[in-house]
């Protein structure tokens, strides 16, 4: 993730949610959308398991998120969109994720598919 030098937590907040709208931000976090609009204008303080959900969900560092120093990210980035479609994935029925593998693995290996263990 490319960090901006924000100065508030709630621009913090806003910058990670991206392109994302606030009610699909707010469903992927499992909160209210008036209570993450809150936080974005730093009305509210986020409670503790807000930033437990950041980092378990998009990999976004708590001491970033709260003092905008050091860096953005904990590990491995996860877009805002690639975690709204995993939010979508694991609320569809059995039958809705098996059609949505199959068609990951019909991807072109080399561009961002599946990858089969046994052939790289």
């Amino acid at each position: 993730m490319s960090v901006e030098i924000t100065e508030t937590l709630g621009e913090r907040i806003k910058q990670t949610r991206g392109n994302m709208s606030l009610v699909e931000f707010a469903n992927l976090l499992g909160i209210g959308k008036s209570s993450l609009s809150l936080y974005e204008k730093n009305e509210r303080m986020p409670p503790a398991d807000f930033f437990i959900r950041m980092d378990a969900l998009l990999h976004i560092d708590s001491v970033w998120l709260l003092t905008g120093k050091g860096a953005a990210s904990t590990g491995e980035e996860m877009t805002s969109d690639e975690a709204a479609l995993l939010w979508n994935y694991r609320r569809c029925t059995q039958e809705a994720q098996a059609v949505l593998t199959q068609t990951a693995l019909l991807l072109p290996k080399n561009g961002g598919g599946v990858a089969d263990e046994k052939t790289g």
